[in-house]
């Protein structure tokens, strides 16, 4: 599991999982010690993404952008975190 702190208040875990017919990356967003949102998904066969977590990421931060739990600035952050890597 890796544990990403974007600010003080936001932190985004990620983890590979798998079964027998699929393996997959979940990746939740933790907002003051609660988790806000989480996102999965599950790959049949290789993956082509740029950086470990790419797609669940991505779809993560869309769940947030859409719910508005969390401010503007700290969104702002976790994109710019991720574009970095």
């Amino acid at each position: 599991m890796q544990i990403r702190k974007i600010t003080d208040k936001l932190e985004i875990t990620a983890e590979t999982y798998s079964n027998s017919r699929a393996w997959g990356h979940e990746v939740r967003a933790i907002w003051n010690g609660n988790e806000i949102a989480k996102n999965r998904v599950r790959y049949y066969n290789r993956t082509w993404e740029r950086y470990t977590y790419e797609t669940a990421l991505l779809g993560l931060l869309n769940k947030l952008d859409k719910e508005s739990f969390i401010p503007l600035a700290d969104r702002y952050a976790m994109a710019l975190n991720l574009k970095t890597r």
